[in-house]
């Protein structure tokens, strides 16, 4: 099963990224830079449309968030 979609995936001679830290564009690889881009939007869950800042063409970004809260006993005050 992932053969095949490997070899579609070099057949179609495009990249698809998943599950990265940040985004990276599929035309030419380079990570994106959110912060440096102030493209904030992209803290956002939804798809994104961005130019990359390398090759300046334009990739849809899918954000999907997941979000983990933890606290401590709160200490008891009198």
């Amino acid at each position: 099963m992932f053969e095949a979609l490997e070899k579609a995936r070099e057949e179609s001679n495009t990249r698809i990224f998943e599950r990265e830290d940040n985004p990276r564009c599929p035309h030419c690889g380079k990570t994106y830079d959110i912060v440096g881009s102030e493209a904030y939007e992209l803290y956002e869950e939804g798809v994104h449309e961005i130019e990359c800042g390398a090759c300046e063409q334009e990739f849809t970004v899918s954000v999907h968030a997941i979000f983990f809260y933890s606290t401590d006993d709160a200490d008891e005050y009198a």
